[in-house]
């Protein structure tokens, strides 16, 4: 049974067991992080005495959460038989009032533990390896989808009529509009992850001691745009985190410094591309909330933030 602190509504719970062959879950947890959607681990029973497999079930009923689960069931899919190191999705359901996804699980240290106990000099290796992944997802050709959820330039059209229609300050809605109006929200046709950085990566360390990432998660961001935009919320999430310089500049060096500069790393382009990252968060929040108060701190705060040159 699931701890108390993790509630479980009857219809997923119901649809979950139907994917175990004799119709029970085992081992329910929560997961680490998932804190936007219910997300927990199960075990499931396979048939013909198959290896029982643990999944990470991932279920929103919010509507705006519900098409970002139902954009990663249809982009891991689509990167199924690349060398980008996704997760298996063995499942997808919509029903009457959540969407849910069983996703297999992959070992592996969460990279955000990594950030915050690691020193400076193990960090170079993990952000070269995150550069050179980052790269690889920048030059993936998946089967283009006719499907107006993946184009980041539409889906910025609908965050600016959010933001016109929300309860914000003045000053931030202002900003946040002219963010999304930005040349480099219109730039660019790779496929782009939407929510790059080490919080959404898995680690391992290999018996010769080298790194190795196991697993880039949480497509539900993601699109065909502009690839800054993962590179501009790369930067900021690690200077939100305080993670060494070092961090950034070694995912610089793994991606190429002339390849960021080829697809116009410079001040203005970054913050706008960050701003309108956060506008899909703050329009999200209920005004008045404490976490609506912690966005519009960190949208304040992108103007205080130096963007490196390269």
């Amino acid at each position: 049974m699931p701890p108390p602190a993790l509630v479980i509504p009857a219809a997923v719970l119901a649809w979950v067991r139907t994917k175990s062959s004799d119709g029970e879950v085992r081992d329910i947890r929560p997961t680490f992080g998932g804190f936007s959607n219910l997300t927990f681990f199960a075990t499931l029973r396979q048939p013909d005495d198959a290896r029982d497999v643990t999944v990470v079930v991932k279920a929103a009923s919010a509507s705006d959460k519900r098409a970002d689960v139902a954009r990663e069931a249809l982009i891991l899919p689509l990167l199924a038989e690349s060398n980008l190191p996704v997760p298996i999705i063995r499942a997808h359901m919509v029903l009457e009032d959540w969407t849910v996804s069983l996703i297999d699980v992959v070992e592996g240290e969460p990279g955000l533990s990594l950030v915050q106990t690691r020193e400076p000099s193990d960090l170079r290796a993990h952000g070269e390896i995150l550069g050179r992944l980052l790269r690889m997802v920048h030059s993936a050709a998946p089967p283009p989808v006719s499907d107006a959820t993946l184009d980041l330039a539409a889906r910025a059209d609908e965050v600016a009529l959010a933001v016109s229609g929300a309860d914000l300050p003045a000053d931030v809605a202002k900003e946040l509009l002219e963010a999304l109006a930005h040349p480099a929200v219109r730039r660019g046709l790779a496929l782009v992850h939407g929510d790059f950085g080490f919080h959404n990566t898995l680690w391992r360390s290999t018996p010769a001691g080298r790194v190795r990432l196991t697993a880039l998660l949480d497509w539900e961001w993601a699109g065909w745009g502009n690839p800054l935009v993962d590179l501009a919320w790369l930067w900021w999430t690690l200077k939100f985190r305080l993670a060494p310089a070092v961090t950034l500049e070694a995912a610089i060096d793994g991606y190429r410094t002339e390849a960021v500069r080829a697809i116009g790393w410079e001040p203005d382009a970054v913050r706008a591309l960050v701003r309108a990252q956060m506008a899909q968060v703050v329009v999200r929040t209920p005004p008045g909330s404490p976490p609506r108060a912690e966005w519009l701190r960190r949208i304040e705060n992108v103007a205080s933030l130096a963007v490196p040159a390269l």
